[in-house]
């Protein structure tokens, strides 16, 4: 049996996996086996069930979390049983308003007609013995439907604690939605703020832009260098000398600074503040937001149920009294007076429960017309509006980005000329700098050896005499080995420079005079640069070191 606020409902086959559809008012019991896949999974079963497309359907958690179709039903744990299902929204809902009226009044119309119109047939009856038993049959009967009344109307209070709870789902799911797109207009407002100081960066950068774009066409790169740069590119491309402006046009974007700037106008500001204004005052708005008188109603539901599980105990019993009638001691005519008696106070105790029973299905149905009230109308529209706004950000992002973007490639290209002079320079020194080097390195690996061979053969010597000498104890410390600091080589560097020359240099001056104090290269003077002077010579550069071999300041035989 399964049971809400203590009340029994139904005998259901368990477990399953549970969820109430708000826009009909009913609860689903699908194949526990649903919870094991995914939710996209899950949205297929839901639309064979309810006829709702997988594209209309919002599922969310009691605590208004949205479930991802991508993700697996596992993860959103302790949803889908029976006091804590998944509640299901459609979102584009036409619905039959008379349908579920019906179908329920229907429901309980057949439950009660079949007892009232056997008790009509046996209240006319003559007094018989036969009657008697169709009498005990009536009791069972009387008792059948009552408890069947009891369940549907514990169904329904049920359906009104549903429909309460993903009403608040919906609620909560709003206000994290809001949230979100709150913090990104949070950072919408802070990016359109930048883009104003974009547009003054873009109107200084564009300053003087025209004789930037006429010394880029005066600049022509050496076809050498386009060649290295399309082979390193992958590239069987054949380069034919061009100027550098021609070589910045081939990638030119289809939008200019100008244009990208007039795309990210006001009408984007505007519109996502109006459309946020609009979803706070909304969400804000308790009128709105809360179902006037939700609580008195459900505990007023509970109550009268309550109060009609005590009838039905008396219920029961006049219907195990008339059950169980026997012929005795006592005459036919007066069991049957007896249970006449009885199945008549059974009969307006089922009156007054099917009474129970339609304005539990009335109060559903007003309940269920308000939430539908509300879900298409300024639900909808607040979620239209967060969708506008989440639309309309993300449209000023890609501009914003685009404009930035742009701005950057404006910036490097108003740059180029010198970046160009520069760097041609820059190749030309470092590649008169690295065989330089090298050179220098090669002679300095050459002396550290000899230094570190000379000095270790030295102390070897000495050490061999010292080490067998009594002596050795008044000199510690004098057996330690020189370092080899000497270098094994040096990691290559600057071996794929592109292929520039001092004549390229020179074309370039000539061409363009207002770069020539940038196209100076000065010789890297390495061996000046890297050679040690003896400090002491520095203080008395007059005198003359003594020179005094090893070999003559040492002797020991």
């Amino acid at each position: 049996m399964r049971f809400i606020s203590g009340h029994e409902v139904f005998p259901l086959i368990d477990p399953m996996f549970y969820v109430f559809y708000v826009n009909e008012g009913s609860l689903k019991a699908l194949e526990v086996s649903v919870a094991l896949g995914s939710v996209h999974k899950l949205q297929c079963v839901i639309e064979e069930i309810t006829r709702v497309p997988v594209a209309e359907q919002a599922l969310l958690v009691s605590g208004g979390e949205g479930l991802q179709s991508e993700k697996q039903v596992s993860y959103y744990q302790g949803a889908g049983t029976e006091s804590n299902p998944l509640f299901l929204f459609r979102k584009l809902y036409k619905e039959d308003g008379q349908g579920i009226e019906l179908a329920n009044n229907d429901e309980l119309y057949t439950l009660c007609s079949g007892l009232y119109d056997e008790l009509h047939v046996l209240d006319s009856s003559t007094i018989s013995r036969p009657l008697i038993t169709r009498y005990c049959d009536a009791g069972r009967l009387g008792l059948k439907v009552a408890e069947r009344c009891l369940q549907l109307c514990a169904r329904l209070v049920q359906d009104h604690q549903l429909l309460h709870q993903g009403w608040l789902a919906l609620i909560s799911n709003l206000y994290d939605s809001r949230t979100q797109i709150e913090k990104k207009s949070e950072r919408f407002l802070s990016r359109y703020e930048r883009l104003k100081t974009m547009k003054i960066k873009a109107e200084t950068l564009l300053q003087d832009f025209d004789n930037v774009l006429r010394t880029l066409q005066q600049i022509k790169i050496p076809s050498a260098l386009l060649s290295n740069s399309y082979k390193l590119q992958g590239s069987s491309k054949i380069a034919e000398e061009c100027t550098l402006y021609e070589y910045i046009a081939r990638a030119d974007p289809q939008n200019s600074l100008e244009e990208m700037s007039e795309q990210t106008s006001d009408t984007e500001y505007k519109q996502v503040v109006s459309n946020m204004r609009y979803v706070s005052e909304e969400v804000s708005n308790p009128e709105i937001r809360n179902i006037r008188g939700i609580n008195t109603r459900l505990t007023q539901l509970d109550a009268m149920f309550h109060s009609k599980e005590q009838e039905t105990k008396v219920l029961k019993d006049l219907c195990f009294a008339v059950s169980q009638s026997a012929v005795d001691s006592q005459s036919t005519k007066d069991i049957v007076l007896s249970q006449r008696e009885k199945m008549f106070k059974v009969k307006k105790l089922i009156e007054q429960m099917q009474k129970m029973g339609k304005a539990f299905q009335q109060s559903k149905i007003e309940l269920l017309n308000n939430i539908r009230t509300r879900l298409r109308g300024w639900i909808l529209q607040v979620y239209d509006r967060l969708h506008a706004a989440n639309n309309q950000i993300i449209l000023f992002e890609e501009k914003y980005i685009a404009l930035r973007n742009r701005l950057d490639i404006i910036r490097q290209v108003k740059e180029s000329p010198i970046m160009f002079a520069t760097a041609l320079t820059e190749c030309l020194r470092r590649s008169v700098l690295q065989p330089e080097f090298e050179s220098w390195f090669t002679s300095f690996m050459e002396k550290s050896v000899a230094l570190v061979t000379e000095e270790t053969s030295v102390r070897e010597v000495f050490k061999q005499k010292l080490g067998r000498h009594f002596l050795k104890q008044l000199f510690p410390g004098m057996l330690d080995n020189f370092p080899n600091f000497a270098p094994n080589g040096v990691a290559h560097f600057d071996q794929n420079l592109p292929p520039v020359t001092p004549a390229d240099l020179r074309t370039l001056r000539q061409a363009v005079p207002c770069l020539a104090n940038l196209l100076k290269v000065t010789d890297p003077f390495i061996y000046q640069r890297l050679s040690v002077r003896d400090p002491r010579m520095a203080s008395s550069s007059q005198m003359t070191p003594p020179i005094l071999k090893r070999e003559e300041s040492f002797y020991t035989t």
